[in-house]
């Protein structure tokens, strides 16, 4: 009598999926940043409008895909105006971390009525005063520190346009 064994073959198919972590890059080198010289006349007054602005101005910022946003509080003796902008390639999430790393460097300038604060990857100003129609006034530059390239011939091949 012969017997006849069943065997059963299980295949089981292991997939292993290399995940990358994100790379996230806000870009919050500080290139400039400048306050007024004249306070606010109404403290109360200024910080509840500075931070009303901020407020809309990082609302504009989460709801949607925009990388720039104005924002004005001017119902009281001291009106806050401010704009944000953040480099069209950078996620929202990025563009939130820039915008958040400029509200805190700006806070530095205490109750100064206008300030502003240049990142690579965003800046933010505010005014008491609109300022949207304007371009390069004094201050508009930049900050240098002493350091140097790492690669200094690729940078000098790059900066004389002969890099390739």
């Amino acid at each position: 009598m012969m017997k006849w064994w069943c065997l059963t073959v299980m295949v089981v198919v292991v997939v292993v999926l290399k995940v990358e972590p994100a790379v996230s890059d806000p870009q919050i080198n500080l290139i400039n940043k400048g306050c007024s010289q004249y306070n606010a006349t109404n403290l109360s007054d200024f910080f509840n409008n500075l931070n009303e602005t901020f407020l809309d101005l990082r609302n504009q910022l989460s709801n949607g895909n925009t990388h720039f946003a104005t924002a004005q509080q001017a119902m009281t003796s001291d009106p806050v105006y401010a704009m944000v902008q953040c480099r069209n390639y950078l996620s929202t999430a990025d563009c939130l971390a820039c915008f958040d790393a400029a509200v805190t460097q700006i806070r530095n300038c205490s109750a100064g009525n206008g300030a502003r604060v240049i990142y690579d990857g965003c800046f933010l100003r505010y005014e008491s005063n609109v300022f949207y129609d304007q371009t390069t006034l004094p201050g508009n530059s930049h900050i240098c520190d002493n350091g140097t390239s790492s690669q200094p011939t690729a940078f000098n091949a790059t900066v004389q346009g002969t890099a390739g």
